[in-house]
């Protein structure tokens, strides 16, 4: 007789230990293989500061939006949604203020509360009322670099309009909560080692995660198995992609200001104040007229490149073997005052030089304020290289799920920024990916409102009751973007 496995089947190891499993052939638990309703519904933001200017984006993949081709089948890109709502009613800066609108899409209430719900936390409410099905609710990690109002860097809001928790900057302790099986982030070491916080002198000599569950691994693949030759070489390839990322976690972390310090030192709590209340977080020393300093030191643009892609493949990871199903990265804040370091090759859009366009003052105000397009292109190149590296973590064609597709293919993943053109709320890009086969794809330019979109994303899963009264506070009458929809 065949023997099922669980969907969510663990091997297990000493003391909290549990390495969660993919989708295997031996969990499938009926005959057809387009079973599609055995496939979770899953929301992730991905999201990036300083917009795109509306003729940088309708050059598709011949602009800035050229990291994206090899998933040219899977996307949708708009490049005229409004978000003027914004600044109509909002307060604070710009980027406090469309920060709060980006995947909500109502105006702000004030610097530190949203008018509502993310759009993936609206979806995680209405297909699971009771709570989560998941063992971790949501995830939300990022390298923002920036403090101040948590608009700048948050992207998960709650039903009260408050933040949810601040993107988790090291992929260290990322990869800590998707196996530590609480979910809080405790040591997952039958020793009680936090190996996200381990020394320089111990790395040598580390164990790795794996081999706390050795014994269950062996099992696995052994004679007595009733795994398949097909599921043991994808479970191979699995615990092969979590020891190839615990190598790169430290020596990564440790490149990038901010996040090195502590980890190589061996402290035992960060240098930034992520554990303070929003409004409680130092604010940027006022400086004198014309001195510029960053909210960062200088940072090595590939390192932050290499941090970001850790963090991505360990959402694919979490996402795979259903860990959380809705979530948000986020590449850089809104806002964007980094200085970066090195040189970016942006194909035929050119080089951008970061040693030399942010010597002496931001990305932010050295190129975006200044209008140089030219130089706006090379760094969002630079950006979508980033998110276009979640894409192909999520697209990974060996584990497909029960419908045979890939975890991008299965999950609504959308891309957002806060303006259009330098500070302008109108023509703003966004994108679908993936999304279940819900959407259409190519170039979208009709005109809409960006909470029409966010709203229209929401109804082929079902969900539509009460959101058309989240129009209510700057009278939008509600509008269904048909024209993105099969």
């Amino acid at each position: 007789m065949r023997r099922t496995l669980n969907r969510r089947s663990f091997l297990r190891g000493a003391g909290s230990v549990a390495v969660a499993l993919p989708f295997l052939e031996e969990m499938r638990a009926g005959r057809s293989w387009a079973a599609a309703s055995l496939v979770p519904s899953r929301l992730i933001t991905l999201s990036f500061g300083l917009g795109i200017p509306r003729e940088q984006t309708e050059l598709g993949f011949e602009g800035p939006l050229a990291p994206f081709a090899p998933f040219a089948e899977k996307l949708t890109f708009l490049s005229r949604l409004d978000m003027s709502q914004a600044h109509q009613y909002g307060s604070g800066t710009t980027h406090f203020k469309t920060g709060d609108v980006l995947f909500v899409g109502e105006p702000q209430k004030n610097q530190y509360t949203a008018a509502g719900p993310s759009i993936e936390q609206i979806m995680l409410k209405e297909l699971h009322p009771g709570g989560s099905p998941t063992r971790i609710s949501s995830a939300s990690a990022g390298l923002w670099f920036t403090y101040r109002a948590p608009s700048r860097y948050v992207c998960h809001w709650n039903y009260d309009g408050s933040p949810g928790p601040a993107p988790e900057r090291r992929p260290s302790r990322l990869f800590t909560t998707l196996f530590g099986e609480d979910g809080r982030g405790a040591s997952v070491s039958a020793a009680g080692i936090n190996w996200g916080l381990m020394p320089d002198a111990a790395l040598s000599v580390r164990r790795s995660i794996l081999d706390t569950v050795k014994v269950d691994y062996e099992f696995a693949v052994g004679a007595r198995s009733y795994l398949g030759s097909a599921s043991k070489e994808k479970l191979q390839v699995h615990l092969d992609g979590i020891r190839n990322i615990e190598k790169r976690l430290v020596p990564t972390e440790a490149a990038l200001p901010g996040l090195g310090a502590p980890l190589c030192q061996g402290l035992s709590a960060p240098a930034d104040p992520e554990g303070l209340p929003y409004e409680q977080q130092e604010p940027l020393t006022p400086q004198p007229e014309g001195v510029f300093r960053p909210h960062s030191a200088p940072l090595d643009h590939l390192y932050f490149l290499k941090a970001f892609e850790l963090q991505a493949e360990l959402f694919a990871l979490g996402l795979r073997c259903d860990q959380f199903r809705f979530g948000s990265l986020l590449f850089t804040c809104k806002g964007g005052n980094l200085q970066f370091t090195g040189q970016h090759n942006a194909g035929e859009l050119g080089t951008i030089d970061f040693d030399q366009e942010t010597a002496t003052d931001s990305i932010h105000n050295e190129i975006f304020h200044k209008g140089r397009l030219d130089a706006v292109a090379q760094y969002q190149h630079y950006c979508m290289t980033g998110l276009a590296s979640a894409l192909r973590a999520f697209d990974d064609s060996l584990f497909v799920e029960e419908n045979g597709k890939t975890v991008l293919d299965n999950t609504l993943v959308v891309i957002g920024t806060e303006y259009g053109d330098n500070h302008n709320p109108t023509d703003v890009f966004h994108a679908i990916a993936g999304g279940g086969g819900h959407f259409k794809r190519g170039l979208i330019q009709s005109p809409a409102n960006v909470i029409d979109f966010y709203d229209t994303l929401l109804r082929p899963y079902g969900i539509s009751s009460g959101i058309d009264t989240r129009h209510a506070l700057f009278k939008h009458a509600p509008t269904l973007m048909t024209d993105i929809l099969f």
